[in-house]
């Protein structure tokens, strides 16, 4: 029998939500109510994993693994991006990236209340290279307890928790968070092989409706009355272009061999030498630039309002120490008192 529920499952910035939307127009969503969000189409209270992201910082274990194996009727997406656009798409967008001045928002002394969604910010001034290689991911989502609470029909739906907590939140880099995401997925493969779908985003891009047809042909799965074939998307992911050292460093610290279980390859990423020969490389790059300005300025400013301070601090003590006339006039006061009772004497 076809499955009878559909769950995405895909990295932040994988086009999770845009293959949600896809499989909405022909498939009714699982556990839809008046509590559900829009956006979470196939996507929220997953078995075993909670939520699409998958924020967890352990494998599935030994009875998750028979739960999954038990579930004959999910067939599960699984959606994936090239390593190097979705890492610059991580660097663009950092959705629950701890911000690295900042690490008391995270972990079991912060506030869960205070959801970290997406700030530009935590990175801003920092290259991309740097970004690929040496800043540690620390995934706000993994540290506490990540709650979906909605609210419907005027009543209030209890909370239910999206991620799983581990003392440990942090990884070596923003590849180091992609190994672990994409050795959950190929647990997912490998314990039901049979209801499995990959989805590439550009691919999806290029014709939702193959991706369909191959769900309906694959699974035997029926569309909704009404359904209509659905065109390409009107808005396509560009392929990022990096420089050498960021082409180099990415080749390094991507699993290649894990990759090519996904459908990549060191060809996925490309690279551009120079700016005459990229538009897109020199715009980021000048963008980089600018804000490193406006960044550089605040820090002199800074600076010198520090500097400032510093200066007037001497001034205010010695203002102290002179306006103080009454103190010497009752030391002299003093004196001469004592110096008239021995004349007197």
């Amino acid at each position: 029998s076809p499955p009878s529920n559909i769950y995405v499952l895909g990295e932040r910035n994988s086009g999770t939500t845009f293959v949600s939307d896809t499989l909405a127009q022909a498939f009714d969503p699982p556990n839809m109510n008046e509590f559900m969000f829009a956006q979470e189409k196939f996507s929220s209270e997953i078995p075993v994993l909670l939520h699409k992201h998958m924020f967890r910082h352990d494998l599935l274990d030994a009875n998750e693994l028979a739960e999954v194996k038990a579930r004959d009727d999910v067939l599960w997406i699984l959606v994936v991006r090239s390593p190097c656009d979705w890492a610059e798409a991580m660097f663009r967008k950092p959705y629950h990236l701890c911000p690295p001045d900042k690490p008391n928002m995270c972990g079991p002394d912060s506030n869960p209340n205070k959801t970290i969604w997406m700030n530009q910010n935590t990175v801003a001034g920092v290259p991309l290279l740097h970004f690929l290689t040496d800043m540690k991911w620390e995934d706000w989502a993994e540290s506490v307890p990540f709650w979906r609470e909605a609210e419907g029909g005027g009543k209030k739906k209890a909370r239910v928790s999206m991620s799983k907590v581990s003392a440990n939140y942090t990884y070596p880099n923003v590849f180091g968070l992609r190994r672990h995401k994409l050795g959950i997925m190929k647990q997912i493969i490998e314990t039901a092989p049979r209801n499995v779908k990959f989805v590439h985003l550009k691919q999806l891009e290029r014709s939702p409706e193959v991706f369909i047809q191959s769900v309906i042909r694959e699974f035997k799965m029926t569309v909704k009355d009404g359904y209509r074939p659905q065109p390409a998307s009107k808005l396509a992911h560009t392929t990022t272009c990096l420089t050498p050292a960021e082409w180099d460093a990415s080749q390094k610290n991507i699993d290649w061999n894990l990759e090519a279980e996904f459908g990549f390859s060191p060809f996925d990423c490309r690279m551009c030498y120079g700016y005459d020969k990229s538009t897109r490389l020199y715009t980021r790059i000048m963008r980089g630039k600018e804000v490193n300005k406006i960044l550089k300025g605040d820090a002199i400013v800074k600076e010198k309002q520090g500097k400032t301070k510093k200066e007037n601090k001497p001034t205010e003590r010695k203002s102290n120490k002179v306006a103080k006339p009454d103190d010497q006039k009752r030391k002299k006061t003093g004196k001469n008192k004592k110096k008239n009772a021995i004349k007197a004497v």
